[in-house]
């Protein structure tokens, strides 16, 4: 799926560049079904196994769980942002 939107398309193109350093990714819906280790980002609520990360849409950051976005708030955890996504995982995951 490609977007119109050049940070739309930014952020698919750096999700796409970096899924192999989780082994989930929570997304927006716009991203399931791109990959198999893709998930929604309500799956926060629930623990994956293994290395967590997430692309989010800043104004919807709010679908993660209280707990996942006090774990992942810290800017030094995210892979990239632009002025709509932050790509971000957990420090303390574990293989």
């Amino acid at each position: 799926m490609s977007f119109a939107d050049e940070k739309w398309a930014e952020a698919e193109a750096v999700l796409h560049q970096r899924k192999d350093e989780f082994d989930w990714v929570l997304v927006p819906r716009e991203f399931q079904g791109q990959d198999g280790k893709f998930r929604p980002l309500e799956y926060s609520e629930s623990a994956l196994p293994g290395r967590v990360g997430f692309l989010c849409h800043k104004d919807f950051s709010g679908q993660l769980s209280s707990s996942y976005r006090e774990r992942t708030g810290d800017a030094a955890k995210y892979r990239f942002a632009n002025e709509v996504f932050v790509l971000g995982g957990l420090e303390d995951q574990t293989d």
